[in-house]
């Protein structure tokens, strides 16, 4: 619809809240005056800022400025009354979370096939849709362009940042970018079931975690709280592993842990609580986490030990170089195929199998070669990916300038 003086409810004492969606990357005049009208046209103004990877699928490009950081800048914008994370494509699906009355949208949308079933949608909910025009002189794609090519930034490079993002992708996006012709970039045998399982934790426990945050709970808790957690459950399992049953309690810690790790890492992303401390926490504990856990099902039958703590080694490697993309100037690469969830569900699977039946299974050795094969393929993966990291950063920069640069911020000097 068309600005005018009726998108107000008149005569209504309910607050009517706005909605603006947008990459905010590069934040210029034009979204300033975005925000400025939306808030003209509303009493309480949600500023919905997508997310790296979502942008990935939409518009086929990462953004120049990080989520953290855009979020931090639109949240401190003085026509803003909240700024949350936008991680869907359907609009329906923030709708349901945040129960806005006025949709804002670009004018591109105007009288498009898209716009109309936009349109068609939200009117059965009663929501607004208002569409401002875009700002012509200053874009964030025209600001893009003019540092693309005041970087030099090649052809190679920008095919990079598509595949450092394509890291992120979860299950739900992959099957988008397969329809956008993305799906190249992450083929079967690097998918993990992280990307799977977390949006669906994210967007199970995001209402809770918006609650502990209003509670003045931190990332750095949550994490330390499943540290000690896991440091629990392994000494329960290890005082009474004569006992199989005991073993439920490794899968159900597993899925609560799960939990924990989603927490954590939305109250960093989504509520500014992103620190050098949490990343060391975060990593460091997770490792730790998996060798207390891993150790009640090596003792069980010591001819295994060897191949599991041969299992548990490569485990570390391999999410070393996950994190080890991130020290490089990229993202942390959660490539599979067996990344730290896999890990997860394999032994919460044996765990449940001893708890069942009594004994691990006699084709248990099978098992462990079979994992240590897929922990090899996934260390390829991520290496690879280093790789790829250090190349693309050869097109304007030198790798020794570049690995000088990541020491520096391992070592924080």
């Amino acid at each position: 619809m068309a600005l005018n003086d009726d998108v107000m409810t008149g005569g209504s004492n309910e607050r009517v809240i706005g909605y603006a969606p947008g990459a905010y990357d590069l934040f210029h005049v034009g979204h300033l005056n975005l925000l400025r009208r939306a808030k003209q046209h509303c009493d309480y103004l949600i500023a919905g800022v997508v997310s790296d990877e979502m942008l990935l699928l939409n518009k086929g490009a990462t953004p120049v400025i990080p989520l953290t950081e855009r979020l931090e800048i639109v949240r401190n914008v003085r026509f803003v009354d909240e700024a949350v994370v936008e991680t869907v494509s359907d609009k329906i699906e923030m709708w349901k979370q945040l129960h806005f009355d006025i949709l804002f949208k670009g004018d591109d949308w105007q009288g498009t096939e898209k716009g109309e079933r936009l349109e068609k949608c939200f009117a059965e909910h009663r929501v607004k849709v208002v569409y401002f025009p875009y700002t012509n002189v200053t874009s964030s794609s025209l600001l893009r362009k003019s540092l693309a090519k005041l970087n030099g930034v090649t052809k190679k490079t920008e095919q990079h940042q598509i595949t450092e993002a394509a890291c992120k992708l979860t299950g739900e996006q992959r099957a988008v970018a397969a329809k956008q012709g993305i799906e190249k970039e992450i083929p079967f045998y690097k998918a993990a079931s992280l990307f799977f399982f977390k949006p669906r934790f994210q967007k199970a426990l995001r209402p809770f975690t918006n609650a502990l945050a209003n509670a003045g709970v931190t990332a750095n808790q949550v994490t330390i709280l499943g540290i000690v957690g896991s440091l629990l459950i392994s000494a329960t399992l290890l005082c009474f592993n004569s006992y199989p049953a005991i073993f439920y309690l490794l899968p159900v810690w597993l899925i609560i842990r799960m939990g924990f790790n989603t927490v954590d890492g939305l109250l960093a992303m989504e509520h500014g609580q992103k620190s050098r401390l949490g990343g060391i926490l975060n990593e460091g504990g997770d490792m730790l986490s998996d060798l207390l856990l891993a150790m009640p099902l090596a003792l069980i039958n010591t001819a295994r030990h060897n191949a599991f703590f041969l299992l548990m080694a490569l485990a570390i490697v391999s999410e070393s170089a996950g994190i080890a993309g991130s020290w490089l100037g990229g993202q942390r690469c959660d490539f599979g195929p067996f990344g730290k969830t896999d890990r997860a569900i394999a032994f919460g699977c044996l765990a449940l199998w001893l708890a069942i039946f009594g004994s691990l299974p006699v084709f248990m050795s099978y098992l462990v070669i079979s994992f240590i094969g897929l922990h090899v393929i996934t260390l390829f993966n991520r290496v690879s990916y280093l790789f790829s990291l250090i190349n693309s950063a050869n097109d304007h920069k030198a790798t020794g300038s570049l690995l000088h640069a990541a020491l520096l911020k391992l070592f924080n000097k």
